[in-house]
Formats: structure tokens, C-alpha cells, sequence
């Protein structure tokens, strides 16, 4: 399932099956990303393609478990990547393959 919103640039993807996995794609306005702490979350720095990014891992607010998030920037546009059910390392790598359109 792809969901897009043309004021809030964002795609959802969701597996029909057993799995449980899911993520977000969003693009956020500059300035997007704030750490506040949050009870159960660890959070990780790290680079995705040579810029840096955040990671969270942990509890979400509705107590559901096994939830990814990554913030990052491609020194243009902020991004953000809210997972479910998919690792931190295979979010990294969903993270890192975002790539700019370019309209031609």
C-alpha cells in the first residue's frame, strides 16, 4: 500500500501478509528532527551516505515494540523512515538507497 498526501510529501508501504512489517517514508521540513527523550528508546548516531543521521530503536507510544526509526538529512531535505517488524540494519539500508529525482 502506497499512501501520499500532496501538503505532507510521504509513502507507506505495509506487508499483507503475516509479517507484521511496515515503514514510512517522509520528507520533513529543515529543522525536523528533535531528540527528546522518550522512556524504552535507544537512540543511535550514525552516517547514511556521508551525512549524519539518527536512529531510534525501541518502544513506540502505543506500547507497541519493535519499532526503527531514522532521521537523516541528504544536505538538502530533512528525511525521516518509521519501521515496524524490519531491523535497524535493514532500515539503514532502505534509509541509504533513497535516491533525488530529478524531473526532467
Amino acid at each position: 500500500m502506497v499512501r501520499c498526501d500532496p501538503h505532507i510529501p510521504e509513502a507507506e508501504y505495509r506487508d499483507n501478509g503475516d509479517s507484521g512489517r511496515s515503514f514510512v517514508f517522509s520528507e520533513l521540513a529543515e529543522g525536523g528532527i528533535s531528540e527528546t527523550g522518550v522512556s524504552g528508546t535507544a537512540v543511535c548516531h550514525t552516517e547514511i551516505n556521508g551525512f549524519p543521521a539518527v536512529i531510534t530503536e525501541g518502544t513506540a507510544e502505543s506500547g507497541e515494540s519493535g519499532t526503527v526509526t531514522v532521521f537523516w538529512s541528504n544536505g538538502e531535505k530533512m528525511f525521516s523512515l518509521a519501521c515496524r517488524g524490519i531491523p535497524a540494519e535493514e532500515a539503514l539500508k532502505i534509509a541509504g538507497s533513497v535516491q533525488k529525482i530529478i524531473r526532467q
